[in-house]
């Protein structure tokens, strides 16, 4: 889905930036997903404060498949159906650098 995310004091992942091309790049561009959303859910499953490693593994999945992810913006549920696409990793890099600014 080309996100980059980050993680709070308190434990909960939240959305940083995404990757030029991603599915996430999109959602950003028109305003849908936006930096200090916290994730809430994958696929149904409740994912609040899970460690990354257990919410990588429900993201990943198939070239061109879909994931329902729910971020939490302040007291409103955003809800996207996302592509997964396969990375550029050059391009994943930058993200990932350019978030740590």
């Amino acid at each position: 889905i080309g996100a980059v995310f980050g993680v709070d004091a308190t434990g909960a992942v939240f959305f940083n930036t995404a990757v030029p091309g991603s599915s996430c790049g999109d959602a950003a561009a028109i305003g849908k997903l936006k930096s200090g959303d916290v994730l809430h859910s994958v696929d149904g499953a409740h994912v609040f404060r899970a460690p990354l490693n257990v919410i990588a593994a429900k993201l990943l999945g198939p070239p061109q498949s879909y994931v329902t992810v729910v971020f939490k913006r302040e007291d409103v549920d955003v809800e996207l159906r996302l592509e997964r696409r396969t990375t550029d990793m050059n391009a994943a890099q930058k993200a990932i650098d350019s978030a740590k600014e």
